[in-house]
């Protein structure tokens, strides 16, 4: 029985693949499933879409079912799996652009609605495809509104522009996204300096573990787990190990990884192998949203394993991230077993963000009490934030656990314009919305307003119903499916967002609780947390302890 189906690859199609295989380094033998990921993304390169039968003689060059091959190509949104338009255009339609005047109606009026959105076709009623795409957010919040023109980021895009680029009149742009230093700021991860690796080498495994556990630092991607017991368990575990830095940074209004990446390539790379050199392992990436191609390769650049994403949010999950890099659907798996037992390649695997790996080589040259001088005592050290929206000075602060919410937004200009502020949206979009009367909070990961470290300004021109309606739009998307908590109830959250009345609080709390409690991973256990949080500052749900004592969690 023949393992595929007999394909109808034409030469075109064998002739990509093979280039592809080549490029990689797989011209003679069959590659594992592990490079199929990276394959996908080099056959679109080369054929330009991911057509069936280049699916079909990928699979049979790989000795792969078919089902397998199609399976992982559908699951992104980078991957296309029909042609592309001539020149590929991408509008961001995400929260921050839409803030800051998307001209989403321009091109619409101009061009027609979107073919394509979150990775899926919407061919129009003729069967014709627009020339452009919706897409969420690309990560590039501080320049808000952002459209990619080909591979070129259009900042601060008008309808102007963005014709200008279709037409190649536009070149690339590149405009730093940390503000000049502005009083009272505070800046020790995002510096230049010299090399720790070699303290690190002399100080060996048992002393680094000791230093992380004395300085308390907790993970900044969002969970706050503390990267002591992590680093222990897989030091302390039998057999081959490994090391992940996750860069899949995806959530709407964060962008404050992929600065670090940009710019301080060396403090990953060097933050990755103090971790390796901790918990004794021998392999190491960097996992890197796909959409981040400047960011990917001056990591590269560092001689650090770098493996690309292809657009999932889900793959920000660890255990999902670990599916991707093994050439599976990115579906989160259950737990236990945990990854520090059971994790990429079913070998114990410590896996920390880019920020978190980010004050590894600060604090190894400067020593677990120079990191405690800053910040609280429950969250030590300084934090990265990305603050973009209705600000003057959009960009990435680094500041010290325990600011004032109100002082950050100070530091970056206050609220544009001159208009009153209406609302902050605290750690991305599965954060925390709260009021102009909530400017005296700290920052820190006991207030559970930190999250992802992004922070959303809205002033009182937004439509904060139009902002919930988008957050449940995107978490509805971005559900991998695997599990009907969070299948279904992002799609019934999306429904009731958008006919919100007083009438709905009590099935949106509901429906909450369920989904907290009873999905898989954190997409689905978060979904609804900044939605419940923003209920008391709507005018029909303000006020209301149904709305307001939902206990989410955004730190």
């Amino acid at each position: 029985m023949e393992r595929n189906p007999p394909s109808a690859s034409a030469e075109a199609e064998r002739a990509a693949v093979g280039a592809a295989l080549a490029r990689l380094g797989w011209s003679e033998a069959a590659p594992p499933r592990s490079e199929l990921l990276p394959l996908l993304h080099a056959v679109q390169e080369e054929h330009g879409w991911l057509s069936r039968g280049c699916l079909h003689e990928l699979a049979d060059r790989m000795a792969l079912p078919f089902p397998d091959v199609w399976g992982v190509a559908s699951f992104y949104a980078m991957l296309r799996l029909e042609p592309p338009p001539a020149v590929r255009v991408q509008v961001c339609d995400d929260v921050t652009c839409r803030l800051r005047g998307a001209c989403l109606d321009a091109m619409s009026a101009r061009h027609g609605a979107p073919s394509r959105f979150q990775g899926h076709a919407y061919p129009h009623e003729d069967g014709s495809a627009a020339a452009w795409e919706a897409v969420p957010c690309l990560g590039q919040c501080e320049h808000a509104p952002v459209a990619v023109v080909e591979d070129r980021v259009i900042r601060d895009a008008t309808i102007e522009k963005i014709e200008a680029a279709m037409n190649g009149r536009v070149p690339p742009e590149t405009a730093s996204a940390i503000p000049d230093p502005v009083p009272g700021e505070v800046r020790r991860v995002m510096r230049k300096g010299p090399s720790a690796l070699a303290r690190a080498e002399e100080m060996g495994s048992a002393a680094l573990l000791d230093l992380v556990e004395k300085s308390g630092l907790l993970g900044r991607g969002g969970a706050a787990f503390p990267a002591a017991v992590k680093w222990r368990a897989v030091a302390g575990a039998p057999g081959e190990k490994w090391a992940i830095c996750n860069a899949d940074e995806s959530e709407p209004g964060t962008f404050k990884d992929r600065i670090v990446m940009e710019e301080y390539p060396e403090l990953i790379a060097e933050g990755l192998r103090i971790a390796m050199l901790a918990v004794g392992a021998k392999n190491g990436l960097v996992y890197v949203r796909g959409e981040y191609e400047e960011a990917a390769r001056r990591l590269a650049a560092t001689g650090v394993r770098v493996f690309r994403g292809a657009g999932a949010y889900i793959c920000g999950e660890e255990t999902a991230l670990f599916n991707s890099v093994e050439g599976r659907r990115g579906e989160p798996r259950n737990k236990p077993p945990f990854p520090t037992e059971h994790g990429v390649f079913g070998r114990p695997t410590v896996i920390n963000n880019v920020e978190t790996l980010s004050n590894l080589p600060l604090l190894v040259l400067e020593g677990a009490d120079a990191f405690r001088a800053h910040g609280t005592e429950r969250s030590a050290g300084t934090k990265l934030f990305a603050v973009s929206g209705h600000v003057e000075r959009p960009g990435v602060y680094e500041v010290p656990f325990g600011t004032r919410l109100g002082d950050l937004l100070n530091m970056a200009g206050g609220v544009w314009q001159g208009r009153r502020l209406q609302a902050v949206l605290c750690g991305g979009v599965a954060g925390t919305f709260l009021g102009p009367g909530a400017l005296d909070t700290p920052l820190a990961f006991e207030a559970r307003n930190v999250g992802s470290g992004a922070i959303v300004v809205l002033d009182e021109t937004a439509s904060l119903p139009e902002i919930l309606a988008r957050i449940a739009r995107f978490f509805r998307d971005e559900s991998c499916g695997q599990c009907v908590p969070c299948r279904v109830g992002t799609q019934r959250q999306l429904e009731l967002v958008e006919r919100i009345g007083s009438a709905d609080v009590d099935i949106l709390r509901d429906l909450a609780a369920v989904m907290t409690d009873a999905s898989i991973c954190g997409l689905g256990q978060t979904a609804a947390v900044a939605i419940m949080s923003a209920l008391p500052l709507l005018d029909g749900a303000r006020g209301d302890p149904r709305a307001s004592d939902f206990d989410g969690r955004a730190g």
